[in-house]
């Protein structure tokens, strides 16, 4: 293998040195000599793991490699293509590049900026693990296939595209009027404009969800006094607190304190091991203070009462497998395994450019 090595290496000494005393000297003889591949070669290799060919990038790869070209150099101008590739398709204008990378740019261009920039990142990252692996040749190998692999993939807006249509939401009687347009993810170009009527579908299930009734707490009817001098549940004492500044405390009741009973003046509570020692002293006399009359808070041992914190997570479910019941979020559940719900975005406020942020990712 050393031998062969040391041929081969002959050879390309030979065909260097031929180039050099030949009466015309070619930009492709100085890359050779510079351990660069051409333009045909690197957009050959690009153009393979885009398709999602790894055979053919790396029979490329390696006739470029026996001619002498770093595998980090290979890399990195594979890079340089993208970046050209991904500004022709963005509308910049390349008439400073020369006729033959100008071609290959352009053709590259139609795989479209979400796909290029995947393959952007994919190249980075490999960029740097070869400069840093013991076997650059090796390192790079690896990148090629990865990109091969990856590139092929459909984008996130393709993936919204190919969706099946979910049937529609039956009307009610106090159902807002809707147009009969075609559903967007049936248009054949998407705009950021279908891409929020998309996402709009779900926003019925989010406004049902958020309606649900919580956990119910006990209740007491009191005389007319102030709103604000109210306490009917534990919420309100936490609520009170907050109001006046007594951020600390108030976040204990939420996370320690079941609530077992409740009066006008008085609130019996089981406190978990965890809260401060002083905890039902403290909200005596802080409620007492902010309701400008004595209140009291004594000890039980009833624990079956909710804590404000998990009484909040039990909506959040609620309101997930609410959500859930979504024609077009069940398709999505359904399509992606493993896909679940972990946050609820109004789409009042749902960024426009979210899903090309993605598809570029």
């Amino acid at each position: 293998r050393a031998a062969e090595g040391s041929v081969r290496d002959s050879l390309s000494l030979l065909d260097q040195a031929a180039a050099m005393t030949a009466d015309i000297i070619t930009a492709e003889g100085v890359s050779v000599m510079l351990g660069h591949a051409g333009d045909d070669d690197v957009g050959q290799i690009l153009t393979a793991c885009l398709a999602g060919d790894a055979a053919n990038a790396l029979g490329a790869f390696t006739k470029a490699d026996e001619r002498g070209s770093e595998a980090e150099k290979i890399l990195s101008d594979m890079m340089d293509l993208v970046h050209y590739a991904s500004l022709h398709a963005s509308g910049a204008a390349l008439s400073d590049l020369p006729e033959a990378t100008k071609a290959i740019t352009e053709e590259l261009a139609q795989q479209g900026i979400a796909r290029l920039g995947r393959a952007w990142q994919i190249l980075l990252k490999g960029h740097g693990e070869v400069k840093s692996a013991p076997n650059a040749r090796a390192s790079a190998q690896m990148v090629l296939i990865r990109l091969a692999h990856i590139a092929p993939m459909p984008t996130p807006a393709e993936i919204i595209q190919k969706l099946p249509s979910a049937p529609s939401a039956p009307s009610g009687p106090s159902a807002p009027a809707t147009s009969q347009a075609s559903p967007p993810w049936e248009e054949t170009a998407p705009t950021q404009s279908a891409n929020h009527q998309a996402l709009s579908t779900s926003s019925l299930a989010v406004a049902e969800a958020e309606t649900a009734p919580h956990t119910a707490e006990p209740e007491v009817q009191q005389e007319s006094e102030p709103d604000h001098l109210h306490i009917k549940t534990l919420s309100d004492a936490a609520n009170l607190l907050e109001d006046n500044g007594e951020m600390i405390i108030a976040a204990h009741i939420r996370n320690y304190v079941r609530l077992i009973s409740l009066g006008p003046d008085h609130m019996e509570i089981f406190i978990e091991d965890a809260a401060p020692d002083d905890l039902a002293a403290k909200m005596a006399k802080h409620l007492s203070h902010y309701l400008g009359r004595p209140y009291l808070v004594s000890l039980g041992t009833d624990r079956t009462g909710k804590t404000l914190l998990e009484q909040d997570k039990d909506a959040e479910l609620a309101k997930f497998a609410e959500l859930a019941k979504d024609p077009i979020v069940a398709t999505v559940l359904d399509t992606f395994e493993g896909a679940k719900i972990t946050n609820v975005v109004p789409s009042d406020s749902h960024d426009s450019t979210a899903l090309d942020d993605r598809d570029e990712g």
